[in-house]
């Protein structure tokens, strides 16, 4: 049981980090698939090859898609109900995926998220990002709330 709210954390993490990415690379493919050509598709498929309709070719591409597209707009809910910090982390969260750094011990992302959502909330507030620090157990407890409001979600929506 363990091992599977482990799973399920870790799809929904990937969903939240990974948004930006699956939302281009779905909208490409839900695009090719509506841009096809149909006479193209009836020349190359051989005369048993399942679905001879284009049309419901296409369909059945598009309905292979629909998970993918429930998934991205649950992402989208989530990311419009959080509070302003939560969102803040998330969007940090991300970012350090692709932050080049040479920081070792904790994962990366601790010490990146650390100083830019101090300096953030300190422009905000016009505060000192001293004063604005956030200790990296509340950023993980941060995290953690975010994963798991979105796995309640998405079991609820029967994602998982």
């Amino acid at each position: 049981m363990e091992q599977e709210i482990r799973d399920d954390y870790r799809t929904v993490a990937g969903w939240l980090l990974y948004y930006h990415e699956r939302r281009a690379a779905y909208e490409q493919r839900r695009e090719e698939i509506l841009q096809s050509s149909t006479a193209s598709e009836y020349c190359q498929a051989p005369a048993r090859a399942g679905i001879s309709d284009a049309t419901g070719k296409r369909g059945v591409k598009l309905a292979d898609l629909e998970e993918t597209g429930e998934w991205l707009t649950l992402v989208t809910e989530i990311e419009k109900g959080l509070p302003p910090k939560l969102c803040l982390l998330l969007r940090l969260r991300r970012e350090a995926l692709y932050a080049k750094t040479r920081l070792r011990g904790r994962p990366a992302w601790v010490s990146y998220a650390q100083g830019k959502y101090a300096n953030e909330i300190a422009k905000r507030t016009g505060r000192r990002p001293s004063d604005c620090w956030v200790e990296d157990r509340t950023l993980f407890s941060w995290w953690d709330k975010i994963v798991t409001y979105a796995t309640i979600k998405a079991s609820k929506r029967g994602l998982l």
